[in-house]
């Protein structure tokens, strides 16, 4: 990418997938090539840099609060230390979220375990939780970090033998393609990644013809509600 930077021969850059505040963005930043990154980091500070994210840290807040609405009062939540954009907004959402609810006496338990967006570390982390366990010691609402881990934290559950939803309700993010056709579907949150897209592809035209200067956007999150989350039962 560097040396493309250096050639002359592009017009402009979308960049993602690099960890957040990661020291090259700076370097590209300066580079004086219009830049979009997408998902990647929450603000810039290059007049040629602009950022398009999801809105995750709002959903991860509307995640705790949509399972508090449904009288879960012990709750799992299933996170990632990945250095990325999306787990690190979707943490703090949650996290605040939580401690709002705390402080007014809405939840009794609140756990939290590590599964990097990936659905195999989630299996692990509910069996080891779960296992040989009463249930009514234990969270009956799950938000994972992802759809991925979520998917985990499913099968898990389901080879302890605990129902989904009407023992333990599961929540994800992403709706990723599968989402909908597991058993049960998934309760997840929507990302328009068509509208992402055209606001990035957008942006970074308006930029390189001179009609607009760098800003950060963010693209809002549609909740998806279907079968693997339900109220808690008394």
């Amino acid at each position: 990418i560097k040396q493309i930077f250096s050639s002359s021969l592009i017009c402009g850059a979308v960049l993602f997938g690099y960890e957040t505040g990661d020291q090259q963005m700076a370097e590209f930043g300066k580079s004086g090539y219009p830049v979009v990154l997408i998902n990647q980091e929450e603000k810039t500070e290059f007049p040629t840099v602009s950022v398009v994210n999801m809105d995750d840290e709002e959903c991860g807040a509307k995640a705790v609060d949509y399972a508090v609405r449904n009288g879960h009062r012990r709750i799992l939540f299933v996170s990632s230390h990945l250095r990325r954009l999306p787990a690190i907004r979707r943490e703090r959402g949650i996290l605040r979220s939580y401690a709002r609810h705390n402080e007014a006496h809405d939840i009794d338990q609140f756990i939290v375990r590590n599964a990097d967006f990936k659905e195999n570390l989630a299996y692990q982390s509910v069996v080891e939780l779960y296992k040989g366990k009463r249930l009514e010691e234990l969270p009956s609402a799950i938000i994972a970090s992802n759809d991925l881990s979520a998917i985990g934290c499913i099968n898990a559950l389901k080879s302890l033998g605990v129902r989904v939803p009407e023992d333990v309700s599961v929540l994800g993010f992403d709706d990723i393609s599968i989402a909908r056709y597991f058993t049960p579907s998934l309760t997840t949150f929507h990302a328009d990644i068509a509208m992402m897209a055209e606001k990035t592809v957008s942006t970074l035209v308006a930029m390189m013809e001179g009609r607009e200067k760098s800003g950060t956007f963010d693209i809002p999150l549609t909740f998806v509600e279907r079968d693997s989350f339900t109220k808690a039962q008394s």
